[in-house]
């Protein structure tokens, strides 16, 4: 294996002082653009036709259609069906239509319903939005920054500024995410791993005084110790560290990305594709194909005895027994840490949990198709 896992100057205070900048102050500002959008829309609510200004109103009938059975439609990507599966905002046709009809005012009304969800997931748009906005903010403010106080205000009846703020929504995520940003990369890789595999796979973490900036800036720790072996002891973020709000940011984004396909907006890439690319080049040369075989590309659990250190590990992917997918092998000790090094740098996190003995958990950091 190569001395670094990724080409950049992780060694360095300035690259990570530009990285919050840069990469989470960007996701940061265009995640509160786009919950202000949300925020218009839902001042709307109970309120009129007649209050829209008329881009709003031309809008809001863009592509609306009757159908034979005199419902209402929407034709593909319009900007009407564009409002109602993002925003939920939508009004009663049928009274517009009665309007005209009558040549009468009418009180049309507007409804703001929960947006569409994303994939097959409970969580609308606004919800992820919300939520990958709060943790950025966390995550600028515990690096020592303040966030951006003032908002772009993009007016919802302005249509290709918000298709815009959309598409620099997406741009923004996928130069954040991991699959793409090598320095996301490098902090999702330290979630949990043994202290020889971090030495191993970045050569300059065996300067102790780089090391111990890297380590303190990011929240790495000593999270257990099993062997009395500082080589096979286990190093990870700490709750509420820096390095864990980065990582569980990178999950959100990857997640969004990964099940939200919107017609509106043209993604020349498929993350859930690139990143099993990413992954592609250690499926031979290291453990990872092997581990990944056992586990079906899902997690697995690893049981090791307390009363017994060092001990036999017995180790199975969460599959039911008797199903054609369960799988389940017993390890040293050492043997399960050499195995798990590569996959725990790339692919899994680490969840270290104690009762009558310990239970090691590895989750799939992100979601693949395979």
């Amino acid at each position: 294996m190569c001395a670094d896992l990724v080409d950049i100057d992780y060694a360095s205070p300035e690259t990570w002082d530009r990285y919050i900048r840069e990469d989470i102050m960007r996701v940061y500002n265009v995640t509160s653009k786009v919950l202000n959008l949300f925020q218009q829309a839902e001042r709307y609510a109970n309120s009129t036709y007649d209050k829209l200004d008329g881009n709003l109103k031309r809008i809001l009938l863009g592509g609306v259609i009757r159908e034979e059975d005199g419902s209402f439609a929407y034709t593909r990507n319009s900007s009407a069906e564009f409002y109602a599966d993002i925003f939920g905002l939508r009004m009663d046709y049928n009274a517009y239509l009665q309007s005209l009809q009558l040549n009468t005012p009418i009180s049309i009304r507007l409804m703001v319903t929960e947006p569409i969800k994303v994939g097959s997931s409970h969580k609308s748009i606004r919800d992820y939005v919300k939520d990958m906005n709060d943790l950025a903010r966390r995550t600028i403010i515990s690096s020592g920054f303040t966030p951006s106080r003032e908002v772009e205000n993009v007016s919802l009846g302005d249509l290709d500024r918000v298709l815009n703020t959309f598409k620099e929504l997406f741009e923004s995520l996928v130069n954040f995410s991991s699959v793409y940003n090598p320095r996301t990369f490098f902090i999702t890789s330290l979630t949990g791993d043994t202290f020889k595999a971090f030495l191993e796979a970045y050569g300059k973490l065996n300067n102790e005084n780089v090391r111990d900036r890297v380590f303190r800036r990011f929240g790495v720790v000593r999270l257990a110790d099993f062997l009395r072996d500082e080589k096979y002891a286990i190093f990870g973020y700490a709750n509420n560290s820096l390095g864990r709000y980065i990582t569980e940011l990178e999950k959100m984004v990857y997640d969004f990305l990964h099940k939200f396909k919107p017609e509106f907006i043209r993604m020349d890439r498929d993350i859930a594709s690139d990143y099993k690319s990413l992954l592609s080049s250690y499926l031979t040369s290291t453990t990872l194909g092997e581990v990944l075989d056992f586990s079906w590309w899902g997690s697995i659990k690893c049981v090791i005895p307390i009363s017994n250190l060092p001990s036999t590990v017995t180790c199975d992917n969460t599959y039911s027994p008797g199903y054609y997918k369960y799988r389940s092998r017993e390890y040293a000790l050492i043997e399960m840490f050499e195995e798990f090094s590569i996959p725990l740098l790339l692919y899994y996190d680490l969840e270290i949990e104690k009762y009558s003995d310990y239970v090691v958990w590895l989750r799939p950091k992100r979601e693949v198709n395979t």
